[in-house]
């Protein structure tokens, strides 16, 4: 088992910020990442915090993550926007994207945004809770699906077609605390099964599957070929595919493969 520390937000932020820059991330990239980052902690979701730093550098050594990428608009009208990511970071593509969503809705009444080539966007509240805060009501996904696109198991198929697949719903309430739903689409995200293996803990049953198809609640059982259980069965598999159907508008649906993919 892994020894746990103590450090407060901002030392957890700049330890975060000085590796991302040392890895060849543009200064002000590597704010916004290391704060939604840290945020996830004080938000109670060690998932989704600096557990995820490590992957993201084999992303940029591997070429697969670009550390300087800024948002492109490829295309926009008053209360529409598609925004190619250039394979940056999700994290701060988001943020640049919500912040933009708010501004057309503030002067269209609504708007919709396409983000496709983002790396992991990191947890989605954050930006439902950003637009909460600027008045606005949001409903986020991250859809990915397709044959062999992700570890989650449709209702009924022996073959993972999903990724975890998140939604994340925004409101306003007149104060400090708006009302937030923040969940994915499989019974727990990935990130859950990453920390209970660094606590050495099991994972609640029915939530995954072993390489054989058997349930389990061995996190090792996952990362050696298992798969992740959609929640509510027929129901969190419609949710998932909903989530790719709305991915799909930025335009990343492959006829050849059978698979869509996005943020919206």
């Amino acid at each position: 088992m892994e020894k746990t520390h103590l450090l407060q937000a901002p030392h957890l932020h700049a330890i975060a910020r000085n590796i991302f820059v040392a890895a060849g991330t543009a200064r002000h990239i590597a704010e916004d990442v290391a704060e939604i980052l840290v945020n996830a902690h004080l938000a109670g979701h060690d998932s989704h915090g600096l557990l995820r730093v490590p992957a993201y550098l084999r992303g940029i050594d591997a070429g697969h993550l670009q550390p300087t990428a800024e948002p492109k608009v490829i295309a926009e009208s008053p209360n529409t926007l598609r925004v190619d990511g250039q394979g940056g970071f999700g994290h701060y593509i988001s943020r640049w994207s919500i912040h933009k969503a708010i501004e057309k809705a503030k002067s269209a009444v609504s708007c919709s945004v396409s983000l496709s080539s983002t790396g992991h966007i990191g947890r989605l509240g954050e930006y439902a809770e950003a637009a909460a805060r600027a008045g606005c009501i949001s409903l986020i996904s991250v859809g990915n699906g397709g044959r062999g696109a992700g570890p989650t198991v449709p209702y009924g198929g022996a073959e993972g077609a999903f990724g975890t697949n998140p939604i994340a719903i925004g409101v306003p309430t007149g104060d400090d605390s708006p009302f937030i739903v923040d969940y994915a689409t499989s019974m727990i995200a990935e990130g859950k099964i990453q920390v209970a293996r660094s606590k050495g803990i099991d994972l609640p049953e029915g939530c995954i599957l072993d390489k054989n198809g058997m349930p389990s609640v061995t996190p090792a059982d996952f990362y050696d070929g298992g798969a992740l259980l959609a929640f509510g069965k027929h129901k969190g598999y419609a949710l998932a595919m909903f989530t790719c159907l709305l991915g799909g508008l930025a335009g990343t649906f492959d006829v050849e493969s059978g698979r869509m993919n996005g943020t919206f």
